[in-house]
């Protein structure tokens, strides 16, 4: 499986950051949603990322908290990759200030079942 290191950004904007922190949802392993925005007017490629908090004592219960989006030189490629197919698992390394680091890992097609 392949995998790389990619920076989400726009933390700051609406204080997304901010709002996953206070919910105690920035964790690093956590579980990071990726969703193609191919309707968004400032880029065709804009891929969002949102943290995934977890109820421990229900795991079906979940929320999920903006946190930006993936950098635009690497949305170029990866957008291209999700409308193709491909499947990603994204986790939460480290954050800062503005950005947050994430582990993305492809995930193999099983072919059809």
């Amino acid at each position: 499986m392949n995998k790389m290191i990619v920076v989400i950004r726009g933390g700051n904007y609406e204080k997304r950051l901010v709002t996953a922190a206070a919910a105690n949802a920035l964790k690093t392993g956590a579980e990071v949603i990726l969703a193609r925005e191919p309707q968004n007017q400032h880029d065709p490629n804009a891929i969002t990322a949102a943290v995934r908090k977890v109820d421990s004592e229900h795991p079906e219960i979940h929320e999920d908290y903006p946190i930006g989006y993936v950098a635009r030189e690497v949305a170029f490629v990866l957008a291209q990759r999700i409308d193709g197919g491909q499947k990603y698992s994204a986790k939460l390394l480290s954050w800062g200030h503005a950005s947050v680091n994430v582990e993305l890992e492809e995930v193999a097609d099983d072919g059809p079942h």
